[in-house]
């Protein structure tokens, strides 16, 4: 999570934005939402990137109301909308059970490998410039001076 205004990367931030009545124009990214109702809420321009909404119906009445979707690529072993980097257990994750093959970096190397390598198909690409931007967005807030390390990698 970041100061980023117009991202709203935490239930607590989207908490707030949403009492006003509107998250108009912003990007809400990876936040599980199948609890909240949104019926009320001016949605007009907004981005839901990667977000659990409660239903189908719920994503439509959505898109009527002027926001896009952006449904979690769920077929990749990586996240596509990280919110922070990664840290060095979470890159070593399955070595004890698989030694360097089953670690997690090596098997998101495998994938990359086994989908095109640098020219994937359109799918593979979309997953990863949404997960490279995610990425990006961590790096800058670590360099930002006086900012916290992110925790959570996933």
């Amino acid at each position: 999570m970041d100061a980023t205004p117009d991202e709203l990367e935490s239930l607590a931030e989207f908490a707030a934005r949403a009492a006003t009545g509107s998250i108009a124009g912003t990007v809400v990214q990876g936040l599980d939402l199948t609890g909240v109702d949104l019926s009320g809420l001016n949605v007009n321009g907004t981005l839901f990137l990667g977000c659990r909404l409660a239903s189908t119906r719920v994503e439509a009445e959505l898109v009527e109301r002027g926001a896009q979707i952006v449904r979690a690529f769920t077929e990749v072993p990586y996240p596509t909308h990280p919110a922070s980097l990664y840290t060095a257990p979470d890159l070593a994750d399955g070595f004890a059970a698989g030694g360097f093959a089953g670690m997690y970096d090596n098997r998101v190397y495998e994938h990359f490998l086994a989908h095109g390598g640098p020219l994937p198909d359109i799918r593979e690409a979309l997953a990863q410039r949404l997960h490279d931007h995610g990425i990006d967005d961590a790096s800058a807030i670590c360099s930002t001076p006086g900012s916290p390390l992110p925790v959570d990698a996933r």
